[in-house]
């Protein structure tokens, strides 16, 4: 009888003692096998090791190794040196997955020979536990070139890593930006799709996201933040360089990625600066093709004008329509 590939899921993890369980109840209960899990501590303060080092007492699949505090990025890095399996995905430590979720992304790519399967995701708010209607799918089906188009137009198709099931042999000699704290999964995903042959897509949501007040996306604004526009200048960078036929939506996004990082400073009131300046000329250098583009809505254009002409008017407006 032909054998599995092994699938290895890594999981990075920071005090996330208070839902650690429940992801991990997760990943023990999925109906595919055989599967590796790496976690990696990064010095949390809580109970998070301690929970780490009971279930791989349990399952012998399951290794735990810890570190100083290091961040999101190093843990990512040294959870690649970890993984053993054909397959491989992340998981963030405060999520949950379908009990068949890496099953059922199994039996696409080795029905459709994908280097990539990809399912939605669901967001989950304070103790909400969503019911998914789980019919099995005919993938979209996309060759690299048209992936690349796909992700840059950032729609129904981002960065997070953790709803995408890779084959392992892609990840090899690629890393994460440690000088990047927000959107650094984009950046490295972006690398993976340029070795990419063919990757489907499916919009079932085995991959349970929940809303979590302490992640970096609903942080204060700050030099953390601030490191997302590297993410969209390297990408358009790269964009301009080796698919020039999409230059202009890659141009049009890297705008839209910084009108977003205007959008957290006032919210935060963080003051003017030159970080903000250089925020509103990629935005005003680039409105018009936005527009044409149509990757904003209206309302959203109109935000977008404001952060651009004034920016401190715009975070009165912006905080007047959060309070109400």
């Amino acid at each position: 009888m032909k054998s599995h590939p092994l699938v290895s899921v890594l999981i990075p993890v920071y005090n996330s003692g208070k839902y650690l369980s429940q992801c991990l109840d997760s990943i023990i209960n999925q109906t595919y096998r055989p599967i590796h899990v790496a976690i990696i501590d990064d010095g949390s303060t809580d109970d998070s090791l301690a929970i780490s080092k009971d279930y791989a007492s349990k399952y012998p699949f399951i290794e735990v190794s810890t570190q100083r505090n290091s961040g999101v990025a190093v843990t990512r890095n040294n959870l690649l040196s970890k993984t053993k399996g054909d397959y491989s995905i992340y998981i963030d430590s405060d999520d949950w997955i379908e009990s068949d979720m890496i099953e059922a992304l199994m039996d696409y790519i080795c029905q459709y020979n994908l280097d990539i399967a990809i399912c939605s995701s669901i967001p989950e708010h304070n103790d909400s536990v969503t019911i998914v209607d789980k019919s099995r799918q005919t993938p979209l089906i996309q060759n690299r070139e048209q992936i690349i188009k796909k992700f840059l137009f950032h729609k129904e198709l981002n960065g997070s890593l953790w709803n995408k099931l890779v084959k392992t042999s892609l990840l090899h000699n690629l890393g994460f930006d440690p000088e990047i704290s927000y959107g650094e999964d984009a950046l490295f995903m972006w690398q993976v799709l340029q070795r990419v042959d063919k990757v489907g897509t499916v919009s079932t949501p085995y991959y349970h996201y929940r809303m979590n007040d302490a992640s970096i996306s609903h942080q204060t604004f700050g030099p953390k933040k601030m490191s997302g526009h590297k993410v969209w200048a390297t990408i358009h960078a790269q964009t301009s360089r080796f698919w020039p036929q999409y230059e202009q939506i890659a141009r049009a996004s890297y705008a839209i990625s910084d009108m977003w990082l205007m959008f957290y400073a006032a919210l935060d009131r963080y003051p003017m600066d030159n970080n903000i300046r250089l925020f509103q000329k990629n935005l005003k250098d680039n409105i018009r093709l936005i527009y044409k583009s149509k990757l904003l809505s209206l309302p959203k254009m109109c935000m977008a004008y404001c952060l651009m002409v004034n920016y401190n008017f715009a975070g009165q407006l912006i905080k007047f329509i959060h309070k109400n």
